[in-house]
């Protein structure tokens, strides 16, 4: 990963989770009531791509020289439902475009949208990301869903540590 990405990016944009006990996420509660979904990753297992856009910047060793508006994140995290990250519970894809320019990545703000592919589902997530130094919190909107999260309403929280694994947290509304 280029050192310029903050593990909040490749969290990030961290963004959704849940599956039934077919063997996806574990939640509590069922379809009538609120459900709570706690998932994992581990960061070293996360692909991340940056996709610069016109005009063009160069790279050094601490990433792109410039971020324009266009610029793209691209990630690809393995989820776990437990800390120990033994458990998989399915995989969560996130894209985020640049809708501003400027030399610090921490100056960007970034419009993302995010799948959660899970075997009884997938749900779906959107929101607004600006990287800070350090470790942050993170929400964005569950927007929907297919299969068993068909409809699905709600909001994900992502704990992104300064150093170490993020947790995610979906809040899913009864429906």
């Amino acid at each position: 990963m280029l050192k310029f990405i903050p593990a909040t990016a490749a969290v990030a944009l961290a963004v959704v989770l849940a599956v039934a006990s077919t063997g996806g996420a574990q939640g509590q509660g069922n379809t009538a009531q609120d459900r709570t979904i706690v998932l994992y990753e581990k960061e070293e297992t996360t692909s991340f791509r940056f996709v610069d856009a016109k005009p063009f910047t160069r790279f050094t060793s601490n990433g792109p020289r410039r971020i324009s508006p266009g610029d793209a994140l691209v990630l690809g995290i393995p989820l776990f439902t437990d800390a120990a990250l033994s458990q998989g519970a399915g995989r969560q894809r996130v894209h985020c475009v640049a809708t501003n320019g400027s030399r610090r990545f921490t100056r960007v703000t970034y419009l993302c949208d995010g799948a959660y592919s899970f075997r009884d589902g997938t749900l779906l997530v959107s929101g607004v990301f600006k990287a800070k130094e350090g470790a942050q919190v993170i929400k964005i909107a569950v927007v929907g869903g297919t299969d068993a999260y068909e409809g699905a309403r709600g909001s994900v929280t992502i704990n992104d540590p300064a150093q170490g694994n993020s947790t995610q947290t979906i809040h899913l509304l009864a429906q």
